[in-house]
């Protein structure tokens, strides 16, 4: 999991009710992104005041917040969660030169996440790097070595297509869990849509007889 595909509420919420169906697994460094980043996110701040923000650091209430919120993720998965020694030299000789400098962490974290499976003899087992972050990490090229790249929101439409009925118990009890305030099903719906999971809202779009908000209202 990229930070990118943490930092989202609302598409954080989804991927951690359907975790039931797969493993998520992430770094230390995705956490520190994660946190440096949390506030910015949120309170969707750009340009100037963004800028002022950072000026105005430290904001302990929001450093406050993002580490509940990172210790909600880490509760709901277990201390299995965390990848170590993904900086081994075995490791970092693999990466891809066309991964993005600031992205080779990542592509680190998956390729050892391979490296463990291939030592358990797991190997059939598939692997995604989910995150937004596509064209940074030569998608081709981790492919070739048995990791698959792959947007949140096509990952949410690939669990949907693997198990329908799951994913749409995962995603009333994440309307049923977001009560202040209160989350539509519409207002979900135009979150998966803003992330891409076409498929997946398509769907939940006709099940649950809603129409997605309009762009611009649509969240996180």
């Amino acid at each position: 999991m990229d930070a990118n595909a943490l930092l989202p509420p609302r598409l954080s919420d989804v991927l951690f009710d359907l975790r039931a169906l797969y493993f998520p697994r992430w770094t230390s460094d995705i956490e520190t992104e994660f946190l440096r980043n949390w506030a910015h996110v949120v309170k969707k701040l750009k340009g100037a005041e963004l800028k002022a923000y950072r000026a105005a650091s430290p904001h302990p209430d929001d450093e406050r917040k993002a580490e509940k919120r990172l210790n909600a993720y880490r509760n709901a998965v277990g201390d299995e969660y965390r990848l170590i020694g993904y900086g081994a030299n075995h490791i970092s000789k693999q990466v891809p030169a066309a991964v993005n400098k600031g992205d080779i962490h990542v592509a680190q974290a998956a390729i050892l996440m391979r490296h463990l499976l291939a030592s358990e003899e797991m190997v059939c087992d598939r692997i995604f790097l989910v995150s937004s972050n596509v064209k940074h990490l030569a998608a081709k090229d981790m492919e070739g070595l048995g990791i698959e790249v792959i947007r949140p929101g096509a990952f949410v439409d690939l669990l949907f297509q693997a198990a329908q009925d799951r994913v749409s118990e995962a995603l009333e009890q994440t309307v049923c869990d977001l009560t202040s305030p209160p989350y539509t099903k519409g207002d979900l719906l135009g979150s998966l849509s803003l992330h891409g999971a076409k498929a997946a809202v398509k769907h939940f779009c006709k099940a649950w007889s809603v129409r997605l908000p309009p762009g611009k209202e649509r969240q996180l």
